[in-house]
């Protein structure tokens, strides 16, 4: 039994990493989110920005979402976004490998400089870069990555760019803070350049120069990798989601099966035994 035990330990272990895969099926509503565990993602009021056409942006989880069969975020208008709490994880910024995610953008909001979806990975660094160091947000953007094909879906790739907005500064710029082209860089470069802690992720629409209150996508899958862990979140609705074991749930299941196998063999190896001794 003991052998039995420890084989249960180590499967369980195998099949749950830190954070294994979470099913978000509702985000609070508030300035913060109310944990610090990264399983909570919040819909600020305040970034619910009203649009140029009198109507209000958003981002909600929908059932509807053509990249998924479970649903996913659903971005509407010029600026809303979402982000949860990682502080407590205490996930260090140089152990950051890379970031994944899936979307898919069904209006672009202005036809000559159509927006994508902005994933951020959001540091709190220790390190002075450009001379600033504290808070950035790492910012992933598809015109920085190849670009997208409306009404198709795409997808974040692990070896991607990102820049760096620098929380009450501006962009990191190649002529200076907020000026030039961006500084991209992959995130594991500026998660050792930066150094500090890992604040938290998200994805919305950052806002956009002009009117581009059509703007219309979806996000979902998203995926954190840092040297040690994987911090991966899929976002359904609770209908859709209730039934779907995670990776520790199946574990348990499997190790449950095996040890009603291993005892129901005995059972029938001892009667044999009792069999052949009459």
């Amino acid at each position: 039994m003991k052998k039995l035990a420890l084989a249960a330990a180590l499967l369980l272990t195998t099949a749950a990493p830190a954070l294994a895969q979470q099913t978000v099926a509702t985000l609070e509503n508030g300035a913060l989110p109310s944990t610090a565990d990264g399983r909570t993602f919040t819909s600020n009021p305040a970034d619910n920005r009203l649009n140029d056409n009198g109507t209000v942006s958003f981002a909600r989880i929908s059932a509807t979402s053509p990249i998924s069969t479970n649903g996913s975020i659903d971005i509407e208008g010029q600026r809303s976004r979402i982000y949860n709490n990682m502080t407590g994880l205490g996930i260090a910024a140089n152990s950051l490998g890379s970031f994944t995610a899936d979307y898919q953008v069904d209006n672009g909001g202005i036809a000559s400089n159509p927006q994508s979806p902005a994933f951020r990975v959001n540091v709190n660094g220790s390190n002075l870069v450009s001379g600033f160091a504290g808070q950035s947000e790492l910012i992933w953007e598809a015109a920085n990555n190849g670009g997208y094909t409306l009404g198709v879906p795409g997808t974040v790739k692990a070896a991607d760019l990102f820049w760096r907005q620098i929380v009450g500064q501006g962009f990191d710029g190649t002529s200076g803070i907020g000026s030039g082209a961006y500084n991209l860089r992959s995130l594991s470069e500026w998660g050792d350049l930066l150094g500090g802690s890992v604040l938290g992720i998200g994805v919305g629409n950052g806002g956009c120069p002009g009117n581009c209150s059509t703007f219309s996508a979806f996000a979902d899958n998203l995926s954190l990798t840092t040297d040690t862990s994987t911090y991966s979140y899929n976002f359904g609705t609770a209908a859709a989601t209730g039934a779907v074991p995670e990776p520790a749930t199946w574990a348990m299941m499997l190790t449950g099966f095996g040890a009603i196998g291993f005892g129901m063999r005995r059972r029938k190896s001892k009667v044999k035994t009792n069999l052949a001794l009459a």
